[in-house]
Order: C-alpha cells, then sequence, then structure tokens
C-alpha cells in the first residue's frame, strides 16, 4: 500500500540556504531538509537510548559511507514560482538585532553578502516507495517533521531564528495523528505551550518511545533530564519585530561580558594561556573577540579536537560546537508571532577534545576550564547582575513546556 504526506511549506523566516558556492545563488533542495529531520528524529528518538535511535534513522533516512542504503522515507520539494531572494544587507535594514544574530551572512573583505531565499510557499512531499509499513512510517515521519516546524530550522543560523518553516497547509495524507496537526493553530504562547508539550508526547507515541534513565547526553536529546523547553509569553506583529527585538536583548547580554573580555585579554597581551574559563562559550563556538586597545587584534576561541597536531592543523579541523540554544519564532494561528527557546543540555565537548584561542601569526594559546551553562539559564529565566540584559530585565517572561 502506498502512502505519502503532501504540505504547503512556509518560510516563516529568510533561508540561507545555498548549493556548492555558499555565498553564491540560493538553491531549494531536499538535502538540508533531509538532513534537518534527521536531527529532530535523532532528538526525539534518542531519549529512547543510541541503539534504538540508529535503528530508526538507518530505516527511514539511509545508511551514508561504503555500506549506504536507501531509506524507507524520500522526499520531493516543488516551487511554482521564481524564487525571490533578498540580500543580507536588505533583511536586516535599520534591525541591529537581526544584524547581530545573522551576523555570519554579512558583506567580508573577501566574500559578498549572503543572499536567503524569501518570501516563499512551496510544496513538500513525503512518500514511502520502501515501506515495510507505510501507515506506521507515515505516522512516524510526520512526527518528526512537526518537530521540525514547531522548534527547529534548515540551513545557515537556522539556530538563530533563519530557516523557519511552517505547515500552511496539508494536501494530501494517508492517515490521521499527527498529520492533521502539523499546521500551528495555538493563537497564544499558553496555547503553544500545550501544543508542543502534547504533540511531543504524540511523537513518542508514534515510535513507542519509553525514556532511558539516565539520559544520554552526547548528542542532543528530547528528555526532560537534559532539556529545556521554553515559549517567550508575548506576541509580536511580525517576524521581523520578534527577532530583532530577542536580537538586541541577545547582543547587550554578550556585549563586553566579564570575565570574558578581561580574561582574552590579558592571555592576548602577555601571550600565555588563560587564566579562568570564558563563559560565553556556553552559547556555541567560535567566539571571536576584538580589541582596538590591542591595536584592533582579533582573536578566536574554537575547538581544538582530540589528537590534532597543532603545527599541522589545518583550518577545517577545528572542531565547532554548534549552538545548544535553539532560537524559533513560530506563526501562531491568529497571525501573530511569538518565540520558542530549545534548550539542549549535553555534553559541551567530545572526551578530549580542549579549547583554543587562536589569532593569525600568532601562538595558539590553551584554555583550561570548559564553561558551564549558568550563563544560558540567566539569559532565558534569570536577572542579569552585570549587563541588565536578560530577557527579564528586558520585561519578557517565559513559559516552560513540560516534557514528562
Amino acid at each position: 500500500m502506498s502512502a505519502s504526506i503532501q504540505v504547503a511549506l512556509e518560510a516563516v523566516t529568510p533561508l540561507f540556504l545555498a548549493g556548492a558556492n555558499p555565498r553564491g545563488t540560493p538553491e531549494l533542495r531536499p538535502p538540508p531538509f533531509r538532513g534537518a529531520m534527521r536531527y529532530w528524529l535523532r532528538a526525539l528518538i534518542g531519549a529512547a537510548g543510541e541503539q534504538v535511535m540508529r535503528q530508526h534513522e538507518d530505516y527511514l533516512f539511509g545508511v551514508g559511507g561504503n555500506q549506504s542504503t536507501a531509506g524507507a522515507v524520500s522526499l520531493r520539494l516543488s516551487v511554482s514560482q521564481t524564487l525571490q531572494t533578498q540580500r543580507y544587507s536588505q533583511l536586516v535594514n535599520q534591525s541591529p538585532g537581526i544584524s547581530y544574530l545573522w551576523f555570519a551572512a554579512r558583506r567580508t573583505k573577501r566574500e559578498p553578502e549572503r543572499h536567503a531565499i524569501f518570501p516563499i510557499t512551496f510544496n513538500f512531499e513525503l512518500f514511502f516507495p520502501r515501506s515495510k509499513q507505510p501507515r506506521q512510517d507515515l505516522e512516524q515521519t510526520a512526527a518528526v517533521l512537526w518537530l521540525l516546524t514547531r522548534l527547529g530550522g534548515v540551513g545557515a543560523r537556522s539556530r538563530r531564528f533563519a530557516g523557519g518553516l511552517q505547515v500552511a497547509e496539508v494536501k494530501s495524507g494517508d492517515g490521521q495523528g499527527l498529520v492533521n496537526q502539523l499546521p500551528v493553530r495555538a493563537q497564544s504562547p499558553e496555547a503553544l505551550v500545550d501544543d508542543i508539550a502534547g504533540g511531543i508526547k504524540k511523537a513518542r507515541c508514534a515510535f513507542n518511545i519509553t525514556l532511558v534513565s539516565p539520559a544520554p547526553d552526547q548528542f542532543d536529546v528530547l528528555h526532560p533530564d537534559c532539556c529545556q523547553i521554553f515559549v517567550l509569553n508575548t506576541v509580536f506583529p511580525s517576524w521581523k519585530d520578534a527577532v530583532g527585538k530577542i536580537g538586541e536583548i541577545y547582543q547587550k547580554f554578550r556585549k563586553l561580558r566579564q570575565p570574558d573580555y578581561d580574561v582574552v585579554k590579558t592571555a592576548m597581551s602577555s601571550v600565555s594561556n588563560l587564566q579562568g574559563t570564558v563563559d560565553r562559550a556556553a552559547f556555541g563556538l567560535p567566539v571571536p573577540f576584538f580589541y582596538r586597545s590591542l591595536n584592533n587584534r582579533t582573536a578566536t576561541l574554537q575547538a581544538k579536537e582530540q589528537g590534532e597536531d597543532d603545527i599541522d592543523r589545518r583550518e577545517d579541523d577545528i572542531g565547532r560546537r554548534s549552538s545548544p540554544l535553539w532560537m524559533r519564532v513560530v506563526k501562531l494561528g491568529n497571525g501573530q508571532y511569538t518565540v520558542v527557546f530549545t534548550w539542549f543540555k549535553s555534553q559541551f565537548l567530545p572526551t578530549g577534545a580542549t579549547l583554543l584561542l587562536t589569532e593569525r601569526s600568532r601562538k595558539d594559546l590553551h584554555v583550561q576550564q570548559l564553561p558551564n551553562d549558568q550563563l544560558i539559564t540567566v539569559f532565558l529565566t534569570e536577572n542579569d547582575p552585570q549587563n541588565r540584559s536578560s530577557l527579564k530585565d528586558a520585561g519578557y517572561g517565559v513559559l516552560e513546556v513540560p516534557l514528562q
């Protein structure tokens, strides 16, 4: 028996997608969507343990490498109009908050600014030509798509609001349950909390998941022991208002943060290893530093993978650490917008990995201490005694989504 899901996907925020050239013309192709769905499948199934997670991922989405096999799920995109794109400078015009969050797309001395696909609504189809149990696979894949369109995004800067997608319409789907609940119908932040909590429960049921204890922490997983989800208790008239405001708060929160600023400056001045923790690293790596007082010197805090050679290390050998905090705009059923924060408390770096402060043509400086996650807690739920710029300081509250 054949089965399929066909929906209209709406870009709630701009999509920074590209082909072979990241700074070239944006392209709307299946691979980024498949990769995003793999990520959210792992986050969901990981709550039942890594072995169960790998089995489901391999079956639904296939296995890569030398032993590559196709999965049960295939996907297809179709666009009925010419893709419209906007430059980074157009998207962030008169919005310092958006400019800060999407700074990686800006023009540099060597590269042009990036373009994003926006606005757009397109057809997205999931079908199951190799399925052994079509209806079950359909419901499970719908669960993964539901997570992606509530909590995640696709493409560059997706953890900082870009690439947000939502189901505008279910055009066809041979199933009930989560297929019919793919569009967001909640009309308030409080209703969205209930929607997310109930949807995650139904997604677990689709895979017959029982939470393991202790929760695995080597990867991001939707488990109450190592994940928290918050909905901002505020609505905005547009995605730009939401992203711009949160971006301004986030920028002020991180600006000249102590002890980070002095710890790094002292190390650069003395050419010695850092004597202290760089707390901002908890939000992800790399972290750039710029000191006008040191003749405009710049440095970058990055991760060094276990076993790398400091002399022969190439730039692409430096390990990144994606932010554990997803910031996502959700368009409510009444056309207003709110913000969802999903915080995965997984292991900060792989065992044996360390931090390095790197500066062009200078000696790499080591960092002995890894950051804890207290700074993320302050930003989301507490007052900030230093910069007075947490969400709470800015007058915003958050509602926590129960994950039990």
